[in-house]
């Protein structure tokens, strides 16, 4: 049967129809679909409706289809060629394989599909779309999906514009990612994986090994410090929904097995430049949309300017504003330091710290106070912060305590053993005791320093 022109004005739009239908073999149908303001969605049927966000608003222009339902192999054919007025391209091959007789499995469905200039608003879970152009090799065979597909992405979700180049099978609750690379507005990025999707019995689990030759995070989002990554990563975590005080959250399970990255900070940071390799494990708290609580080990090294070079191993868990630190072990040029201690932010910058140093040289930090120590040293104080609010107010130092036991080779004393107890504030220095034995003689000393006028001292021994 030839339809040469059906006009159909119906609350849908304007369509106009032209095409063929055979049914001499096998049905066979050519239909041509000219549309102005016709509204897609409507007609497309209910048992679809997932597939609706994905078919334009509007048909503005044509949209040729050539049903076959057997083709040259015997196999149902769809060919679907949509072209919009407003640039919109897209031509789709859809191909049902076959199976064996005795098979049970699900015959394959093959796409193979290319765009241009596609955009969509409101896609469920995804958002908008908008590709300039593209391309996808699809296979779905019952719940498996197989993906080859590479396209420029201009908005995506929460993807950043750019080119992609993926390889992507899902099994069930399963997707493998097979191959990622992309490279656009944020730099590069290459890499393999997996995700596990959430169900009754799990969380939603995933896995990673990425390579970056320059990532750059700023460009992502302008407020984070990060101006350039580069080097490599392999991790893998957990995501589970938490709930804290009625508000709901997240819960972020991550292990890192292997990081050799090389961070570069933006200008508020001064530009710093910062190696960091090693491995450690992390589990970070988000409710609300805000950190609420971490807990993390890390062991490796740190490369920065400032730092000496060598071993660190971390272990500290707290919340913004205050932060346990179970254990920082340090070894390298320096020497070697055992902490423990707490860092308080409540109110203003308090610490307590338990360190044990071993020929730790102390001119790494204090270039104009160089001096090695040896010994166990415990420490507490407040700093209150100047007020925003004033250009020329300074920090404070509200109070400190400091006790060390131990061995300081420095070059304004002679070497020996030392001990110092003490305790004040920015203005009044408290020493309970000040002692030094060493090849110059011996001083056992108590007494105070006075700095709110000049500088006054009282010591006696």
């Amino acid at each position: 049967m030839r339809i040469d022109r059906l006009d159909a004005q119906v609350p849908a739009g304007n369509l106009i129809l032209q095409g063929i239908l055979d049914w001499q073999d096998s049905f066979d149908a050519k239909v041509r679909a000219t549309g102005s303001n016709f509204d897609i969605r409507r007609v497309i049927p209910d048992d679809y409706a997932d597939f609706k966000a994905y078919a334009p608003q509007k048909l503005n222009g044509r949209l040729s289809l050539h049903y076959q339902q057997k083709n040259s192999t015997g196999n149902i054919e769809l060919d679907a060629d949509l072209r919009q007025r407003d640039g919109e391209h897209v031509n789709a091959n859809i191909v049902q394989g076959k199976t064996s007789a005795k098979s049970t499995q699900v015959a394959p469905w093959y796409i193979d599909a290319k765009w241009q200039n596609l955009i969509r608003r409101d896609v469920p879970n995804i958002g908008n779309i908008d590709s300039p152009r593209g391309q996808a090799d699809v296979i779905i065979r019952g719940s498996r999906l197989s993906v080859d597909a590479n396209a420029v992405i201009n908005e995506l979700n929460a993807a950043p514009k750019g080119n992609y180049d993926v390889r992507v099978r899902k099994a069930g609750d399963v997707i493998d990612i097979n191959r990622l690379n992309y490279k656009g507005v944020v730099g590069d990025l290459s890499g393999t994986g997996q995700i596990q999707l959430a169900n009754k019995k799990r969380p939603l689990t995933w896995q990673i090994d990425a390579r970056t030759n320059g990532l750059l995070p700023k460009q992502y989002r302008s407020d984070l410090p990060l101006e350039r990554l580069t080097g490599s990563v392999s991790a893998r975590g957990r995501l589970l929904t938490i709930t804290k005080g009625g508000v709901s959250g997240q819960r972020h399970i991550i292990t890192l097995n292997k990081t050799d990255l090389q961070a570069q900070l933006d200008a508020t940071q001064d530009g710093r430049a910062i190696g960091i390799t090693g491995a450690g494990d992390a589990k970070i708290d988000i409710v609300g949309g805000e950190l609420s609580m971490f807990d993390a080990r890390f062991k490796g090294q740190v490369d920065t300017a400032d730092v000496p070079k060598g071993r660190l191993s971390i272990d500290a868990a707290g919340t913004p504003k205050f932060i346990s630190i179970r254990k920082l072990n340090y070894n390298g040029e320096a020497g070697a330091v055992n902490a423990k201690g707490v860092i308080d932010l409540r109110k203003n910058i308090g610490w307590t710290i338990d360190g044990r140093f071993d020929k730790f040289n102390l001119g790494y930090f204090l270039p104009n106070n160089p001096a090695i120590i040896t010994g166990d040293l415990k420490t507490s104080g407040e700093w209150q912060t100047a007020p925003k609010n004033s250009k020329n107010a300074a920090g404070k130092l509200q109070r400190f305590a400091v006790n060390f036991d131990g061995v300081l080779d420095a070059e304004q004393l002679p070497a020996g053993k030392l001990t110092i107890d003490a305790s004040g504030d920015d203005q009044l220095i408290r020493i309970k005791r000040f002692r030094h034995v060493g090849a110059a003689g011996s001083i056992d000393a108590k007494g105070t320093v006075d700095v709110r006028q000049g500088i006054a001292w009282i010591l006696t021994q």
